[in-house]
């Protein structure tokens, strides 16, 4: 019997039908144009482009090694018109692209696709035009919106025995004179040696004894609308290349991460809390509001599960930008005799109203003498160990240190009920009674020593003396508890070794969290927490909760608003993670744990917390703050945030000279969102349910599981001015 297969091609014509709005588009069927196939049981048709000029279609035939070139000038009735037969090229045909009348094939090698591949450029009536040659296995091509340059994905496979692995790259043709073009090529080059970085991003590299360039295989490109840059899918990498087409150059990689089926998908519910009291009046007469809060602490439901209750309180008090008086940079309090206080409040979900319960002033051991913001002590110059800034009041005046005085940041509560929060100054760790009495207070060793001072005069030195190389303002930042152990998470690298512009903080890629025991007030523990997005200002952790057995939800920030700023939840986990209290690593001399790569982590026995992604916050609503500065977990699904507002004082400059006034912004909001994770994300994960006929076939449910993106198709669109991208996921 004899068989013939006619092959509907992927030019199938759809046009939206006239339905209301609210109903969607239904889409209906016009037309469709079919071919013979080169075999039996082959496909014929991959990719469709479009000519506008000439109203054709063009389409690509891998198996018959051709693209076929279809009349759609009456979408109805498509009509053949030429075909341009490829063998000649010694290439196989992967994709097409046209524009401004420009038709762009990509050819891999006939020889080998671990060879050079080839772009060939045709006119719209399918006459040559140039071949140009690019790397191996062109799998892609696409035109930049203003069609001067091609930009093609070369996806480097290796050959089934990897006898032959050629690197992934991206080439950028100008086509300027379409007879004559020019390429660059984009390597992954520069990334082979940081293995370790890249899988610790969440990256894939698998490739047997494959270098990084190797191992990443460019599968697609998107071009933003100013044809600035391109967006690459590295879908084996499950991962994005970012690539500035101007200059042909790899700006970075970043990784998709994991879809995680465990638990739902998060979304917020943001309250703003308006009706906030008076926190003080400037020597000049201006109401300044309480706000600046630095933590959070849930500690349960008031009369009903609508009403939370949650701890919180203020930073060191208002503040404007350091100004220099003289000869050196000093801090402007906006009220210098502001005392630390605790804020217990509660939240109505059903009114969004807030009630402040109560308002705890915080003492010194003596219970009289209050615990101020202002700076402790200056041992050096400024940006090292030992040195706070120097504290002026609104007119300039210097204003005298307070040895107790605390930047508190974080907030958790022991068993016994007693309150524990941390400090950027020295930094500290300070356990206060729930009247607000301090219990303890516990600082770095040598701060003492450092000023000349009586032992104690700062606190216990309970901790590493290394900690007193914080950078000004970057010490403790997020606290978390969990039975008897304290976390103190260092809010941006150690500057160590120790230098004056706190060049060698910026340049790590390393926090610390310290484990304190709260019985014993001993360290117990150090951990390496990597900080991955430096390159975008996402410098500093917010803050911290224990959701137990050594995991951590955690809060990591930049200093911008709305949907471009980097404002992350990730869940970390200690499991597996190196104790450096327990293993101290032996180093080079004069190499420190902040001085090192992820591959000389590997190469010490030193391995960071894991970390996961688990919330980008201004994608689920809450993103209208700088600093997301608290967390607090209510449940194993739902948190809570709050952010500092800098009691609207935040980036204030004095005038010149000082006259007693700060500028005031009675707009700044606090917002406390909550975060749920609960908006539906099942997968049925057996095809075996239901085999004795007992249950449902289908169940969908959220399984402890998790997937990859890995995307093959990409698109980036323009919405109010932002460029988002999406993604078709294998």
């Amino acid at each position: 019997m004899s068989r013939w297969l006619l092959l509907i091609l992927c030019c199938v014509l759809i046009w939206p039908s006239a339905v209301p709005a609210q109903q969607g588009q239904i889409l209906k069927l016009l037309s469709r144009y079919t071919a013979s196939p080169a075999a039996f049981d082959q496909g014929a048709a991959e990719v469709v482009a479009y000519d506008p000029l000439t109203k054709h279609a063009v389409i690509s035939n891998a198996p018959a090694n051709k693209i076929t070139f279809v009349n759609l000038t009456n979408p109805a009735s498509p009509v053949f018109v030429r075909d341009v037969l490829l063998s000649a090229y010694n290439g196989y045909v992967n994709s097409l692209a046209i524009k401004n009348g420009l038709v762009a094939v990509a050819l891999e090698d006939g020889t080998s696709k671990a060879n050079p591949g080839k772009v060939l450029l045709f006119d719209n009536a399918g006459g040559f035009r140039s071949v140009v040659t690019v790397g191996a296995l062109p799998d892609m091509v696409t035109f930049t919106p203003d069609g001067q340059k091609i930009v093609v994905c070369n996806e480097g496979e290796p050959l089934n025995n990897y006898a032959a692995d050629p690197e992934g790259t991206v080439s950028i043709i100008t086509v300027t004179n379409p007879a004559s073009p020019t390429v660059q090529t984009v390597s992954f080059s520069s990334l082979n040696g940081k293995q370790d970085s890249l899988r610790h991003m969440g990256i894939r590299i698998y490739g047997r004894n494959a270098t990084v360039a190797q191992d990443l295989e460019p599968e697609y490109a998107a071009i933003t609308a100013d044809g600035r840059t391109a967006y690459v899918t590295l879908q084996e990498n499950n991962a994005l290349a970012i690539i500035d087409i101007a200059t042909a150059t790899l700006t970075r990689v970043v990784a998709l991460g994991f879809k995680d089926y465990s638990r739902g998908l998060p979304q917020a519910q943001v309250f703003e809390w308006a009706n906030r009291p008076d926190l003080g009046v400037t020597a000049a007469g201006q109401t300044i509001k309480l706000g600046g809060f630095s933590g959070l602490w849930f500690e349960g439901f008031g009369a009903n599960s609508n009403k939370l209750r949650f701890l919180t309180h203020p930073d060191r008090g208002p503040n404007a930008e350091p100004v220099v008086l003289r000869g050196s940079p000093r801090r402007p309090f906006a009220l210098p005799n502001y005392q630390a206080e605790v804020v217990r409040f509660e939240l109505d979900k059903t009114t969004g109203a807030f009630t402040i319960i109560d308002r705890v002033k915080l003492w010194r051991q003596d219970g009289t003498t209050p615990i101020s913001g202002r700076p402790n002590l200056q041992a050096a110059g400024q940006g090292i160990a030992y040195t706070d800034e120097f504290g002026v009041d609104l007119n300039g005046n210097d204003i005298p240190n307070d040895a107790f005085g605390g930047d508190l940041e974080g907030i958790s509560v022991d068993a016994l009920g007693n309150w524990w929060m941390i400090d950027e100054y020295r930094p500290a760790i300070y356990n206060f009674a729930p009247n607000g009495t301090l219990i303890n207070r516990y600082v770095a060793g040598g701060t003492a020593a450092s000023v000349g001072a009586t032992a104690g005069a700062y606190g216990v030195e309970a901790l590493p003396a290394v900690y007193a190389q914080r950078r000004n303002n970057r010490g403790f930042e997020a606290c978390a508890i969990e039975g008897d152990i304290l976390y103190a998470f260092i809010q941006s690298p150690i500057d160590n070794p120790d230098v004056a512009n706190d060049a060698n903080s910026r340049a790590s890629a390393f926090c610390r969290i310290l484990a304190f025991n709260t019985v014993t007030k001993t360290v117990v523990g150090e951990y390496l927490y990597p900080m991955h997005e430096r390159f975008a200002g996402t410098d500093k952790i917010g803050d911290a909760v224990s959701i137990g057995n050594g995991k951590f939800m955690v809060v990591e920030r930049d200093d911008a608003t709305g949907i471009r700023a980097r404002k992350y939840v990730f869940e970390v986990d200690l499991k597996g993670a190196t104790n450096l209290v327990a293993t101290p690593p032996t180093l080079p001399l004069g190499r420190t744990i902040e001085s090192l790569s992820f591959a000389e982590c590997t190469q010490y026995g030193i391995r960071p917390v894991h970390k996961k992604k688990s919330v980008f916050l201004p994608g689920v609503g809450y993103g209208d703050v700088d600093k997301v500065e608290g967390i607090a977990r209510i449940d194993a699904n739902t948190f809570a945030v709050i952010n500092d507002n800098d009691f609207g004082v935040g980036g204030s400059v004095l005038p010149t000279p000082p006259n007693g006034t700060i500028t005031v912004n009675a707009n700044a909001k606090v917002l406390l969102g909550l975060i749920t994770f609960d908006r539906p994300n099942g997968l049925d994960g057996s095809d075996r349910d239901n085999l004795a006929g007992s249950g449902a076939a289908i169940n969908i449910r959220n399984w402890p599981v998790y997937g990859m993106y890995q995307p093959d198709a990409m698109q980036a669109v323009t919405v109010g001015g932002e460029t988002y991208l999406i993604t078709a996921n294998e």
